[in-house]
């Protein structure tokens, strides 16, 4: 049960960071310790608070910073990625993670709900250091300061964040194994003979729009587009809100802009990859709403020209071979990109309707699943960043 209070009980006390956890600062040698298995970088840690994944390999270096099973992970550069971890387990990390671990004052789940909030992601993109590549500034996050109930309060708090983050961390691993499986449908679908040909004799193509120059708008009660950016994929070519959603006011779309509108299935594709191992670039993935997203810049709008081609199109589009391909033809250094260009080099294979019509049987079935997995994970992580922050401050408290 959620009920609404005025004000935080008189028990709340505020801290700073520094008075409730510390940074962790212990070493451990690699050698006997530390695998692929425990071993957390920030190219492993996932943007938009997802987690961690199996690390592709180990440092040169001796040794590494250890952490513990609640200990909470946060990767330093670029804090507005938002890549934030708690410990299932211990391990060692590089030096661009930080470790924070709770003391007395605070239980390790609450830790973590203070720390994955947008506020303090926000605190530590504001007080960074840096241009190109901004870290974090760890004088000034310690002086963060947060908001304590008490321990039976945190618990309740901590219970419900963790619970949703289960349900999310459910629905993302179900979508992980569909994945799998459409790539695997795929592959075993097409042979390595057939003929090529260009993707756009499959679909029409269109490159986004800057909107930033038009000016975006407030959230409101009207008619808003759901301006589509580069951070709204994640890295298994999935959408995924952020804090950072951008919202275009229908009254202001021209007839010109209106061509940016997007339409059920359309396929965007990333041209921009910001994380450091070009996870993303090209990553693909089909609108689910109809006129409620327009297309932004760095964003590439596919709409394929017979709807009987749309999952084979979408599955080739997210192969490693098609991933390949971009990362070879790939521009740009700190952040790389491709262009439209590259995009219509890109051959893919020559298919009868038939063959089209095979896999569609097999394939879209599995595309709405996940489409409707992925909606209800979408719902959990609106109500979990709806309500934690009024929970953190005591707007509303939740009740057994």
């Amino acid at each position: 049960m959620i009920r609404f209070v005025k004000h935080l009980g008189e028990l709340d006390l505020k801290f700073k960071l520094s008075e409730i956890s510390s940074l962790v600062s212990e070493k451990i040698d690699i050698e006997g310790n530390v695998t692929i298995h425990n071993y957390i970088s920030t190219d492993n840690m996932l943007t938009e608070k997802k987690g961690v994944t199996i690390a592709e390999k180990l440092p040169s270096v001796k040794k590494v910073s250890t952490f513990q099973k609640g200990d909470i992970l946060i990767s330093n550069i670029r804090p507005y990625f938002k890549k934030i971890w708690f410990a299932e387990f211990e391990g060692g990390c590089s030096a661009d993670v930080l470790v924070f671990r709770p003391n007395e004052k605070v239980s390790a789940e609450f830790l973590y709900c203070l720390l994955s909030s947008d506020d303090f992601f926000d605190y530590m993109t504001v007080t960074a250091k840096g241009t190109k590549m901004p870290r974090g500034d760890k004088e000034a996050i310690k002086e963060y300061e947060v908001e304590v109930p008490s321990m039976e309060e945190q618990k309740i708090i901590a219970g419900f964040v963790f619970t949703i983050n289960r349900k999310i961390i459910v629905a993302s691993k179900i979508n992980d194994n569909l994945d799998k499986l459409v790539s695997e449908i795929i592959s075993q679908t097409l042979s390595d003979e057939v003929e090529k040909i260009p993707l756009f004799d499959y679909v029409d193509g269109l490159n986004g729009h800057a909107f930033y120059k038009d000016g975006y708008d407030e959230v409101n009660d009207g008619k808003q587009y759901f301006v589509f950016d580069l951070g709204n994929i994640d890295i298994n070519g999935r959408f995924i809100l952020t804090n950072k959603d951008k919202f275009f006011n229908q009254e202001r779309l021209t007839s010109t802009l209106s061509k940016f509108i997007l339409e059920y299935h359309d396929l965007v594709m990333i041209m921009t990859d910001r994380t450091q191992n070009m996870a993303i670039l090209g990553k693909t993935t089909f609108i689910t709403k109809n006129d409620y997203f327009l297309l932004n810049q760095r964003i590439y709008r596919l709409r394929v020209k017979n709807k009987i081609f749309l999952p084979f199109i979408w599955a080739y589009l997210n192969s490693n071979e098609t991933h390949d391909y971009f990362k070879s033809v790939s521009l740009g250094t700190s952040q790389k990109y491709i262009n439209v260009g590259q995009i219509s080099n890109l051959e893919v294979p020559n298919i009868s309707i038939e063959k089209a019509t095979e896999i569609y049987q097999t394939l879209y079935p599995i595309m709405k699943k996940i489409e409707s997995i992925q909606n209800e994970a979408l719902n959990l992580e609106e109500i979990k960043t709806e309500l934690l922050p009024r929970l953190l401050t005591g707007q509303i408290e939740l009740s057994r």
